[in-house]
């Protein structure tokens, strides 16, 4: 009858507007939460009750994306195991309600929580679960936009992970899908990085050319962002010991005396001041340089 249906309608508004108000309650938790000027025993006083309130929300995507926004501030306060619990639910919850989006994204939490944890086996696992699903998803019932940009990131891990295991053919096919699912979402941020990987993984391969050209390739895409001077002293160092490793001294030199050309930078990342010195060092060592040796 039309007063059953009223009353149907009214309740489904009253409890969308009941989720509604959680939903901006968590938010103001969360805010308080990455505060990194409040204490940490506050923010995770404030985490906790914003679990709490999650915990009555309907079970649909909405939850699934509040307990993932929670996760993550546990992640960044260094509270893994909760991070992983938190992951564990979502992964579970997704399930249920069939939200594949969602299901990938818990996957792919759940491996940064191996990655972290130095478990790589296990890390590798989760990433490959979470790529299978986003390559699954329909085009129809999800919008690429909403995880193009997430989907590289998982391919990125996976060849990050598979290049330290050596197997550097499949990082090298992962890292050239993320560039293409970076590229096809317009956000270049990781650019960077797939290149210097790419680099990395020619040079063990022992395509020297193809090493360098990668690394000019990811100081250049780097251009005009905050990571333009790091990438382009990463690029240096990168490119020196790809000459180092051709015995092509002289110009393994001048790529590292370029990079000690970033003298203000280099005064504020003393690790990487020591990196260069110490690489310039060996060269002229191995080139019997002995001269530049006493400058340095």
């Amino acid at each position: 009858c039309g007063f059953c249906a009223s009353c149907t309608k009214s309740k489904d508004q009253s409890i969308k507007q009941d989720n509604t108000l959680k939903s901006d309650l968590i938010e103001s938790y969360l805010e308080i939460a990455k505060d990194k000027n409040t204490p940490i025993g506050q923010r995770k006083e404030n985490l906790e009750k914003a679990y709490v309130i999650y915990t009555t929300l309907v079970d649909n995507s909405l939850k699934v994306e509040k307990i993932h926004e929670i996760s993550k501030e546990y992640l960044k306060l260094k509270d893994l195991d909760i991070y992983k619990k938190l992951n564990e639910k979502s992964l579970k919850l997704s399930s249920v309600l069939v939200d594949s989006l969602n299901i990938a994204r818990s996957f792919y939490n759940i491996g940064v929580y191996y990655r972290t944890k130095s478990e790589l086996e296990s890390a590798i696992k989760n990433f490959y679960s979470s790529d299978k699903v986003y390559a699954s998803l329909n085009n129809v019932k999800y919008d690429p936009k909403d995880y193009l940009f997430d989907h590289g990131i998982v391919l990125l891990e996976l060849a990050q992970i598979l290049r330290k295991a050596k197997d550097y053919t499949e990082s090298e096919s992962k890292t050239i899908d993320a560039i293409k699912k970076f590229e096809l979402a317009k956000n270049y941020e990781f650019l960077p990085l797939s290149f210097n990987n790419l680099g990395i993984v020619s040079k063990h391969l022992e395509r020297y050319d193809k090493a360098i050209e990668y690394y000019l390739k990811a100081s250049e895409v780097a251009k005009g962002t905050e990571k333009e001077i790091l990438q382009t002293l990463v690029s240096y160092n990168n490119i020196g010991t790809v000459y180092k490793s051709q015995q092509k001294y002289d110009k393994a030199k001048e790529y590292f005396y370029k990079g000690l050309l970033f003298k203000e930078f280099l005064s504020n990342d003393p690790q990487r001041l020591a990196r260069l010195i110490d690489n310039l060092a060996y060269v002229n060592f191995l080139s019997k340089d002995m001269k530049e040796i006493h400058d340095l």
